[in-house]
């Protein structure tokens, strides 16, 4: 873990796993208070990329999330412009910079596009995962979700 301390990855995951455990593993983004759903989508999202990259984001349908607009708006709360710019990379892979709701025609645009230029953009948002713990980490705390959720022990 480059930059970050181990303490913010157990931080980020812990108030995860919380939140999911509340609300249900089937549960969908508008299910959550809007901070709770800023953690929720962007270590979901986070976990995905980072395990296969855009590609296995975008054939994963995030629930009430369909466009992945929720998930971009939350990097952006968070401050994460390395994850923000690749996320816009991504995104402009698909017309009107909007990934389409149907699986197969959203992987089929995608897959339109050079493997030089998708491992690009798969680099870009892995040389962003520290700043995503990091700003993710300090974004729990600004909004005392650390408090909220009985994780000071990890600090």
């Amino acid at each position: 873990m480059g930059i970050i301390g181990d303490w913010e990855y157990r931080l980020c995951d812990n108030i995860n796993r919380k939140i999911i455990k509340k609300y249900g593993e089937d549960s969908n983004a508008t299910d959550f208070p809007e901070k709770e759903r800023v953690v929720v989508l962007v270590w979901t999202a986070t976990g995905i990329i980072e395990n296969g990259g855009f590609q296995y984001l975008f054939s994963s349908l995030l629930p009430c999330d369909s466009h992945y607009r929720s998930t971009l708006e939350s990097f952006r709360i968070i401050g994460s412009s390395k994850a923000v710019d690749a996320l816009s990379k991504a995104f402009a892979l698909f017309p009107n910079e909007l990934p389409p709701d149907d699986d197969s025609t959203r992987m089929s645009l995608y897959k339109t596009h050079s493997q030089e230029e998708l491992k690009s953009i798969n680099i870009t948002f892995y040389n962003a995962l520290d700043e995503i713990t990091h700003c993710l980490a300090q974004f729990i705390i600004k909004n005392d979700l650390h408090i909220a959720w009985n994780e000071i022990a990890v600090m």
